[in-house]
This record gives structure tokens, sequence and C-alpha cells, in this order.
């Protein structure tokens, strides 16, 4: 009696039921009693205002000292406030242990989840997944191998200037700045969106009998993810999503590839929904590193048989995997930036961008073209033509970072075609202006698929175009060469950001 007492203080929460797995009219939302439900809600307050003092702290600091609360007196005063809430905490502990206690639902639930601690089948499993509760619970079904480290190559020197400001960097990244970049992280968003997390998350199982696993990275987080495998032409193609900064999967861009008929394994970055950890670089490199590996290694996919679509942010890690994984069949990039260090300084006062280059650069640098250019396949990049988001002058569609990415990597793999001039007044061109300017060109394309495919053999970046390997190649045919290779790279989806791709 006193272990299930125990087990009911510890254990998870518990959402929904499914009581018929095979039927999506089954699901059943798990009913908790007024003690549990009056614990659970003071916790879940307490829990949040803990990560709104953190986030909040660089302003709680000196608003604090400009009360002068930095003496006996303030302290006692802190001292009392925690007391009081850790006496609430602990009240509203026992009250949801005592009234899980009392739920035989629950205690069933208990049950099942403690078998599943000793042994781990099939059997067991399908059991399970007839409910949905927090993923802390759930067991590890896979452990991913070590990851190599990386070290971004444009990481510079450290001179006096970052010496001064790597402290003021270093807690500015920690907090707000986290919160700034992946908003998904933040608890605040998360208990706004916990309704439809839930509704997502039941959705893809009960629609597309899509199945959660738990997967524990190099660095010891615990990344959620869910695989929906398709078994006709298409699904022997699994589609690794990688989401945005404020995307999870269960609401994120898994529909369309789903839609499509693909298989697709989702996931979410540390500190998303029930993965664990924070997203900084590191972390999300061994997040992505465990995702491909469970992918390999424990679905069986071929890695050319597999293709990643990362979305805004997301695009970070897809180019990671790609960079890490050069046999996957290829890479998408929807709405995805080259680098985060111009965005972030676009949109800062100019006072602080000392120290937003230092704090991004030494713990949020997330280099996109740095790591496609690695990757010596197939690549697409998808451009927002009305993306709000990635850009670094609002009144200006021509500053999307979409566009710098295509020129670095076009630039990386055919650096002696490419017109960087002419390929800017291109990307400047509205939609419906391409088709005038391009018919100028008369680029014969029968002749630019003759000229690129005589160069398929040579790794990037290709000698074609220089004088010893291309003497043939005039100017005008560089020109043809460079707006075919844009069209051919970038497709332009007349949207803002957020908008699914049809």
């Amino acid at each position: 009696m006193f272990s299930e007492i125990w087990m009911c203080l510890r254990g998870p929460r518990l959402y929904r039921m499914y009581p018929d797995y095979t039927k999506i009219s089954s699901t059943m939302c798990y009913e908790p009693n007024r003690l549990e439900k009056i614990g659970d809600m003071t916790i879940m307050s307490i829990r949040l205002m803990k990560e709104m003092t953190k986030y909040g702290s660089p302003l709680l600091i000196p608003y604090f000292y400009k009360k002068d609360m930095y003496n006996k007196e303030g302290a006692l005063i802190v001292f009392n406030f925690i007391s009081a809430v850790l006496i609430f905490y602990s009240l509203a502990w026992m009250s949801r242990g005592l009234g899980r206690f009392c739920n035989s639902s629950y205690r069933d639930f208990l049950s099942h989840l403690k078998t599943s601690q000793t042994q781990w089948d099939a059997r067991i499993k399908n059991t399970l997944i007839k409910y949905d509760f927090e993923f802390f619970a759930w067991p590890v079904e896979f452990n991913a191998p070590p990851c190599p480290p990386y070290t971004p190559k444009n990481n510079t020197g450290i001179d006096i200037l970052k010496i001064i400001l790597r402290p003021l960097s270093w807690i500015l990244a920690n907090t707000i700045g986290l919160s700034l970049v992946y908003p998904g992280s933040t608890a605040l968003l998360q208990t706004g969106l916990h309704s439809s997390l839930m509704q997502g998350r039941a959705t893809l199982i009960r629609q597309h009998a899509g199945v959660r696993y738990k997967l524990r990275t190099s660095d010891g987080n615990f990344i959620d993810t869910m695989y929906i495998h398709r078994k006709d032409t298409k699904g022997k193609t699994l589609i690794i999503n990688c989401e945005g900064n404020g995307g999870y999967y269960e609401i994120g861009v898994t529909s369309p590839a789903i839609d499509a008929g693909y298989s697709v394994l989702g996931w979410n970055h540390p500190g998303f929904g029930y993965s664990t950890g924070r997203p900084f670089p590191s972390q999300e490199r061994n997040a992505a590193d465990a995702v491909i590996q469970f992918a390999i290694q424990e679905l069986g996919y071929n890695p050319s048989n597999i293709v990643i679509y990362g979305w805004s942010i997301g695009g970070f890690t897809a180019s990671w995997i790609a960079m890490r994984y050069p046999d996957i069949k290829g890479i998408v990039l929807d709405a995805t930036f080259d680098d985060l260090l111009p965005l972030a300084v676009s949109r800062m006062p100019d006072r602080i961008s000392p120290l937003i280059e230092d704090a991004v650069s030494a713990y949020l640098n997330l280099n996109v073209a740095e790591q496609l250019v690695q990757y010596q396949g197939i690549i697409r990049l998808v451009r927002r033509s009305k993306d709000e988001m990635i850009v670094t002058d609002m009144n200006d569609a021509s500053t999307n970072r979409a566009n710098n990415l295509l020129e670095k990597l076009l630039t990386w793999r055919y650096p002696h075609v490419i017109n960087t001039k002419l390929l800017w007044e291109y990307l400047k061109l509205g939609i419906g202006e391409k088709d005038q300017f391009v018919s100028k060109l008369n680029i014969n394309e029968p002749l630019m698929i003759e000229t690129l495919t005589s160069y398929k053999e040579e790794p990037y970046p290709l000698s074609l175009g220089d004088k010893e390997s291309s003497p043939k190649l005039n100017t005008d045919s560089k020109d043809q060469l460079t707006i075919y290779l844009a069209q051919k790279y970038m497709l332009d989806f007349d949207s803002t950001h957020c908008n699914a791709l049809p």
C-alpha cells in the first residue's frame, strides 16, 4: 500500500486513455478528482512562476538593487517568500498524490506503467500506448552512440572586448536570449499550447497510426519522437522533420509529408514539449544525431531513402544532419536563413550590438550555410516571398536571408560560374517580374543540363567555368548558368513565414 501511495506521489500526469486503440472515437480524457486537480493546478502554477523568474532575472536583479533589497531585510523577505512557496508546493504534491490513490483509473494506469519498468516488449508497449501521460515516465527505447564534437569554423579569437562582455553574454544567452531564439522552449508558451499539443498528438496516434518513441541522446537528454509509417511506394522514403523555433511535431510541419503519403519521423527540440534539455547548438546537434541514428538502426531505413526537411530555424539541425550523413537522399530547407547573427543584430538596438554579437557567436552560433555547403547531395531551398521573420529590414523583402543562403551555396559549389551581381538582381525581383528577366537571357535549358551533367562525377566545388577546364564557357554562358542554377536550387512560395506548404 505504501509503495503504491509513493508511486502516486511521484507518478506522471495522465491526460488521455484509449480503451480501444483501433477506433478513433474511443479517446477518453482522464478525469482527475478534486484533490488531484487542485494539487496539479498549484504545482503547475509554481513551476510556471519559477520559469518566469529565471527568464526575467536580468530585469529582476537591477529592480531589487533599485529597491535596496540587497541587505539583511531584503534577504529575509526573499527567504520567507521561498519558504511559503515550498510549503504550498509540498501540500499540493501530497494532495495530488492522495487524489490519484483514490482514483481507480489512475491506479490501473500505474500498474501497467510499473510492469513496463521491469519488462519491455511489443505487448507491454501496446498496452502502454493506450495512455497519454507525462513523457518522463516512458521507457527509453533507443540510446544514441556518442556524437563526434563539432566546432564551427567561423569561431573567432578572444579579444579584450569579448573578455569583458563574455560573462554578460553568458547571462543573456542563458536567460532571455535563448527564450527569444527558441520561444517554444519556454514554459509560458508550452502551457498555453498544452491542449493543442495533446490534441495534435492524439490525432497523429489515432488517425495516422503514429507510434511514439523515447530516445536518449549522447549527452543524456531525452527526445520525444513520433513515427508514422506508410506501406505504399512513397512510404519507402522517410521524411525527418526539423521544426522551427516555436514548432512541435504535434502541431508543426509533419502534415504535408503525411498527406503526400511519405513515412514521417517528427521530433521535438531539446526543451520543447516533453524533450528534455535546452536548445543550445551542441544539444541540438546531439538530438538530431540521435534521431537519424534511430531511423537507421532501429527503424531500418537506408540513408539513401531519408530526406531531411528543415523549416525556419530547423534548417540548423537539418543542415547538420546533411553534413554528418552525406549519403542521405536529399535536404529541403524551407524559410531558412544562412546565419542567425545578422538577424539577431538587426532586431536589437545598435548600442548593444557588441553584446549581441558576442552572445550569438559564443553560445547561439547557428550558421546554417557553413554546414550546408559541406553536403554534396541534392539541396532544395524554399523562399517565402512575404517572409516577415528572416528579413533584416521589414520594409525590404530582398533582405530575406534565404537569398544569402542561396548565394553562399552557389558560390561554394560553382565558384568560377556564379555572377553574384546578376544573381542579386534576380533575387530582388518579385515573383511576377522574374519571367521577363529570365526571358532576356535566352537560357538554353538542354545545353545547361548537358554542361552540368558533364561534371556530375566531380565533387563540389566544381572546376566548371575556370579557364583550364572550361575555356569555351564565355561570360554570357556563365550568366545563363547563374540564373538557371538559382531557379533549380530555390523555389518561391507566395506566402508569409508560418503558412504550411501545400
